[in-house]
């Protein structure tokens, strides 16, 4: 092999990544270009974001509670606490029968009432009636974290429509 040789392999191989080159940026360039979308319009300034819509009977739950309702609902919950029947962990179980059971957890601040039997709604009512006859109002029961849920998967299945807060919030 000659050097005349080595030079001429060494310009067609130059050559060939420069035609490379040229064919990747080109198909880069016809591709940044979507021909489905409009050009953007530049002569406007102001950032325009789609408003959501939001449901005229939604209502966003309050993140704190109002000064003069927190004690008298911390009270009331540390009252309602004080009657536990077992602490398991974090979790005091309050009321436990074969119908429903009411345990809060500490580490999530929640009452959990898990109804174990139908029908539903009549539990669900006496669940409630054992917080209201706690010394809570309505509003209270409404203001705490207490949630329903269903023991079993065949309870959910038979009650599609079933809601997680208590009746009347």
């Amino acid at each position: 092999m000659n050097l005349t040789s080595l030079n001429t392999k060494s310009k067609i191989i130059a050559a060939g990544a420069v035609g490379f080159l040229i064919i990747v940026v080109l198909l880069l360039a016809i591709g940044a270009r979507d021909p489905q979308k409009p050009p953007i319009d530049q002569t406007t300034t102001q950032n325009t974001f789609p408003t959501p819509a939001i449901k005229s009977n939604f209502i966003v739950p309050p993140t704190t509670l109002p000064a003069n309702q927190q004690p008298s609902i911390n009270q009331k919950k540390q009252a309602i606490l004080s009657k536990a029947i077992s602490n398991n962990s974090g979790d005091v179980m309050l009321i436990q029968n074969s119908n429903y059971n009411i345990k809060y957890v500490t580490s999530a601040d929640i009452f959990f009432v898990t109804l174990y039997n139908e029908p539903l709604q009549d539990f669900k009512n006496s669940a409630t009636k054992w917080f209201l006859d706690q010394g809570l109002t309505q509003n209270d029961l409404c203001l705490l974290n207490v949630r329903f849920r269903l023991a079993t998967n065949g309870l959910a299945k038979n009650n599609p429509n079933f809601s997680s807060l208590p009746t009347g919030c």
